[in-house]
């Protein structure tokens, strides 16, 4: 019967009083009067509704825990002797518990004790033991409380009648009684149901007319399912189909009693509203008003986005569902298509790479690396950038900003606008000259074919200037240089000499330089000599001295030897 640690304190066999009695703290002078007496005597206390007690917060967790009877998890309370409330069904407690494998429930009668501990009045319940005829067994409960067996339907041996023609009835047992069958020999008498006799054939008989009591019209014991309604049942309609409006337990149909009826989903026999079974007796799900396991929310309708989805579960973005607040949700984590997720449309600036941009660093700061438009560095996007000397957004290369935005510059190798040429280069005697001129005589700068170059000196007038043709000084220039007696005319050798034939004779020399010939003629061939030879040294110097040689010592003797030399 009873399996848990829950014991129920019983006095004698045939006494429960744990969870029976219902009346305490009556007066003292109450107790005295009414012990013994039947529960309802006249001038004793009645007992009190009470009120009626909600399931502790704990019942369903399969854990015994303070003010629970038992507990055996929130899906199998109510479907055994453990109800939804985690009270004990038990045999005596005057509901036939099918679940719990009763048959019947054994009669009783309430009587008024006296606690002997306080002296207080009580109630207590005292089941009745037939002697005979079929009878409902009461559990057997030992000194601990712990009772067991029980509410199964027996059948004694019919009752009869003595010699003198009494029958022998129910009575109440003793608080030390426990069965006693009691042995008649008499013939039996015509049964009559209703002269207090209890004949072979009947169940009780109770002397009167009163059909809704212990014993019906038919000397029957009142039961469950005899079609005759007693004051204990809300209803009786005479069969074995549990699942009608009247079940097996005499319980109008309901949500809660365990019993699925028609137009129930289901029945769990519990007021839990969030396990297997809701309390409107409906099978989980979204929608119904009621958060289930695995569901976030529920709001009992399909709204998307009134704060709980028509899934049940809280907005979030990334749900596919469109919520305030989101511009856009596609139902994905992907977080570079046309939906971020943070629920954001596309935009340059959000820091995300989207489909059309180059880059993105979450703002739209130009000249950072990333242009407002996302769009990485470039010369010629008309945003000056780092790194970019200018940016005057065309691809105009001969303009105020290269195609590499860099400002014009000699040395580029781009042709920019007031130059001649550029080689990019720093080689100056080139082609192209450092200042991006193209090479010319008269530049200042000594080219590959050039023999001097003094630039605005140049001169074909100046005695040893180098002359505008970029050539050195030289005999035959018609410029009298140093170490030239003269230079063009018909007195003057090839070698800027005065020549022999004119000797004796005096000749104007370029240069307003007189030489008298015969003077020459009068030094003699020795004179000569050494004139003709101070004018080759001189010349001969001067070419030396342009050689970088310092002084005529330093002029081989081979090379002042060669008349044919050309100094």
């Amino acid at each position: 019967m009873k399996t848990n640690n829950l014991t129920r304190v019983a006095t004698g066999a045939a006494m429960l009083t744990m969870g029976i009695v219902l009346v305490w703290g009556m007066q003292r002078t109450l107790a005295v009067e009414c012990a013994g007496k039947p529960y309802g005597y006249p001038g004793c206390p009645l007992r009190t509704q009470e009120a009626v007690k909600n399931p502790p917060a704990t019942c369903g967790n399969g854990i015994l825990d303070n003010e629970e009877e038992c507990d055996f998890g929130k899906s199998k309370n109510g479907l055994s002797n453990c109800t939804a409330s985690c009270t004990l069904l038990y045999c005596g407690d005057g509901i036939v518990s099918r679940g719990a494998g009763e048959d019947c429930e054994p009669e009783y009668q309430e009587t008024y004790v006296t606690n002997t501990d306080t002296g207080e009045l009580e109630i207590e319940r005292r089941y009745l033991q037939p002697a005979c005829g079929s009878v409902c067994t009461v559990p057997i409960c030992d000194t601990t409380g712990t009772c067991t067996g029980g509410c199964k339907r027996k059948f004694l041996p019919a009752c009869v009648t003595d010699s003198s023609g009494q029958t022998q009835a129910s009575a109440p047992a003793s608080a030390t009684q426990t069965s006693a069958a009691v042995q008649h020999a008499a013939a039996p008498a015509a049964p009559k149901c209703g002269d207090s006799i209890l004949q072979p054939g009947e169940e009780c008989d109770d002397g009167n007319t009163v059909n809704t009591d212990s014993c019906t019209n038919n000397c029957r014991l009142a039961i469950c399912g005899d079609a005759v309604i007693q004051p204990w049942e809300q209803c009786d309609d005479g069969n074995e189909v549990n699942d009608d409006l009247c079940s097996n337990a005499c319980k109008l149909a309901s949500c809660g009693d365990g019993v699925v009826q028609t137009g129930e989903a289901c029945d769990d026999g519990n007021q839990v509203n969030d396990d297997i079974c809701s309390n409107a007796c409906k099978k989980p799900s979204c929608g119904d008003g009621v958060v289930q396991t695995g569901e976030e929310c529920d709001d009992a309708n399909d709204v998307d986005a009134d704060g709980c989805t028509a899934s049940c579960k809280k907005p979030a973005c990334g749900d596919g569902v469109l919520q305030t607040g989101e511009e856009c949700d596609d139902g994905n984590q992907i977080h570079d298509d046309a939906c971020s997720v943070s629920c954001k449309k596309p935009a340059c600036g959000d820091g995300i790479l989207h489909e059309g941009e180059q880059c993105d660093d979450g703002n739209r700061t130009p000249g950072d690396g990333c242009s407002e438009t996302c769009k990485l560095p470039v010369c010629a996007n008309g945003v000056l950038e780092t790194g970019e000397e200018c940016d005057d957004g065309n691809r105009i290369d001969g303009d105020a900003c290269t195609n590499v935005c860099r400002k014009p510059r000699c040395g580029d190798a781009r042709l920019n606008a007031g130059e001649e040429c550029d080689d990019g280069n720093q080689v100056n005697e080139d082609a192209c000259t450092n200042s991006c001129r193209m090479m010319r005589c008269g530049d200042g700068i000594l080219q590959t074919d050039e023999e001097c170059d003094d630039g605005r000196d140049n001169s074909n007038s100046k005695p040893d200037a180098c002359r505008k043709s970029c050539s050195l000084a030289r005999c035959g220039d018609n410029i009298i240089d140093t170490g030239e007696e003269c230079d063009g005319g018909e007195a003057c050798s090839a070698q800027c000499k005065v020549s022999h034939a004119a000797a004796g004779t005096a000749t104007l020399l370029p240069g307003s330089t007189v030489i008298l010939l015969g003077g020459l003629g009068g030094l003699g061939i020795i004179g000569a000599a050494i004139y003709l030879l101070h004018g080759r040294m001189g010349k001969m110097l001067k070419k030396s001295v342009r050689k970088g040689i310092a002084s005529i010592d330093d002029i081989p003797l081979d090379e002042i030897e060669m008349p044919w030399h050309r100094w």
